[in-house]
């Protein structure tokens, strides 16, 4: 896996979150409820940089104690939180 190149003014890798949109979270919401595997892949994750700066800093045997961001999810996430949410 590769990063993104560096920020030239920071020296950091970027990391851009957004809110998700509520229209694609309802509309996969309903798609889900309709067709349980409707969008079943698994997300991606990122360990937090701070955390894991290089992937020999992560020990698979106490997975719990970093912190994870979705890539590309949040969307999906949203739409899985709301129907656990309405049970």
């Amino acid at each position: 896996m590769s990063r993104p190149p560096l920020d030239p003014d920071t020296g950091r890798y970027p990391l851009k979150i957004r809110e998700p949109h509520n229209l694609p979270v309802q509309n996969l919401k309903k798609k889900m409820k309709i067709i349980a595997h409707a969008t079943d892949a698994p997300f991606l994750v990122m360990v937090g940089p701070q955390q894991c700066a290089a992937i020999n800093d992560f020990y698979i045997s106490n997975p719990k104690k970093y912190q994870y961001f979705v890539i590309a999810g949040s969307h999906s996430a949203g739409a899985r939180r709301l129907l656990v949410e309405t049970k």
